[in-house]
């Protein structure tokens, strides 16, 4: 009887260590599962940055109620602004007076109906300067389908819209040379 009471023991002993050992073998595979996954988004952040430091366009990314929460050297360029001042809404101070509230709507609507926002809109710089871009951006949604906020580009389209009112102005001259 006594006897019986080691064997079974002995098989329980060897059931749990069994268990155990299924266990550590489950932990190991998660842990190293995370490690993988860690470097894949280390990778995927590497990426992102070596992109928009030599992208040779603004890119910008906002909150989903349109924060600024990122923007590389070349968005910094295009405005005249630092990071430490366009963070948050810092950014929409240096739209153009004119070009603002019309700015909000389009990004507004766009972002109420989750499609891309695309609009030609101009930037005051500190020191006056107008830099006009085409600015554009697509909302960033998580594995749950749940909106996270906006990745977007600036570019300077300033020389396109010099020429077109110059253009617009020789049409118009030669509109009154023809009166």
């Amino acid at each position: 009887l006594l006897t019986f009471s080691f064997v079974e023991m002995g098989n329980h002993l060897q059931n749990t260590y069994s268990e155990l050992e299924q266990s550590k073998g489950d932990l190991e595979n998660k842990v190293a599962e995370q490690k993988r996954v860690k470097e894949l988004l280390r990778i995927s952040e590497e990426k992102f940055k070596t992109l928009s430091r030599t992208s040779p366009v603004g890119v910008f990314q906002t909150d989903t109620v349109g924060n600024c929460i990122f923007v590389n050297e070349k968005w910094c360029e295009l405005t005249g602004l630092i990071f430490d001042v366009a963070k948050g809404d810092g950014w929409a101070g240096a739209l153009f007076d004119e070009d603002r509230e019309r700015v909000f709507k389009e990004w507004y609507e766009a972002a109420q109906k989750r499609l891309p926002f695309k609009s030609e809109y101009r930037f005051k710089k500190p020191n006056g300067e107008i830099t006009w871009v085409l600015g554009q951006a697509s909302e960033q949604i998580d594995n749950e389908g749940i909106s996270v906020g906006y990745v977007g580009t600036i570019t300077d389209i300033t020389e396109r819209k010099e020429t077109e009112e110059i253009l617009r102005r020789s049409q118009k001259m030669d509109a009154i040379g023809q009166l």
